[in-house]
């Protein structure tokens, strides 16, 4: 029986020398493994970019309401004649259109959340707080600026997670949120990867309407979108029917 191998008795009190050292060199060898794929893992993960949701302070902003080419507050600034458009949306996964549709046009007060990334700003709409403060006395018709056709490769995203509601609000592990935010009238965009960021442009028909219902299939995949950019002030508007909108290869 001497030249038989050891094995273990479970009612052992100890292990034997010999069974306890290969058990060692086993152990050590597993978590050389698990160390090695978890620095793999730490050193592929792309950095997450600094986005902020003030979802605990309210601020409170003056301009006038604009539902075109989507529903957003412009703030004149002071000894300017530019503004600067702040995208609305609102509570949870849901638009802004239904709070500030009546208001289109007019001057309003409203309390907000603001949310913003790299430079870019978004703001949830307090529902209940949106006051009319009179029409003024020119309303000259807001055409934007047509900065003629492109052709533009990236990723649907929708714009409340994406600029700072999630981290990263994005890719196919954000595709069910985003679908839900978007069927819920949050405006989707194109996140068109670079340097600062990207860019962000949002997203409507060739006729300018919405097409939230019309890109739900095409969520967090890399699409090719040709069509006519608009500026409005600091938004970028991308005009192109979605059934024109090219997937690109996996």
């Amino acid at each position: 029986m001497s030249g038989d191998p050891e094995f273990y008795v479970g009612h052992a009190d100890s292990v034997s020398p010999v069974l306890g050292r290969a058990a060692i060199r086993r152990w050590a060898a597993v978590m050389g493994v698990v160390i090695s794929v978890a620095l793999v893992f730490a050193v592929a993960q792309e950095d997450l970019p600094p986005k902020y949701f003030e979802w605990d302070r309210v601020r409170s902003f003056e301009g006038r309401i604009r539902l075109e080419p989507t529903p957003h507050l412009m703030v004149d600034l002071p000894s300017s004649d530019h503004s600067v458009r702040l995208a609305l949306v609102g509570p949870r996964k849901s638009g802004a259109r239904s709070f500030v549709e009546e208001f289109d046009g007019e001057r309003v007060r409203l309390d907000a959340h603001l949310l913003y990334r790299d430079g870019r700003t978004m703001a949830e709409v307090v529902p209940e707080s949106v006051h009319r403060l009179g029409r003024g006395a020119s309303d000259p018709v807001d055409s934007g600026l047509s900065l003629g056709p492109v052709s533009l490769e990236g990723e649907i995203v929708d714009t409340k997670c994406f600029l700072g509601a999630m981290n990263p609000g994005r890719s196919k592990v954000h595709r069910a949120c985003a679908v839900r935010c978007i069927s819920g009238g949050i405006p989707p965009a194109l996140w068109v990867r670079g340097q600062d960021g990207g860019a962000v442009v949002l997203l409507v028909d060739s006729e300018g309407r919405s097409v939230n219902d019309r890109v739900l299939g095409m969520v967090a995949e890399g699409v090719r979108i040709r069509g006519e950019l608009w500026r409005y002030d600091d938004l970028l508007v991308l005009r192109s029917d979605p059934e024109d909108y090219q997937r690109l290869s996996r």
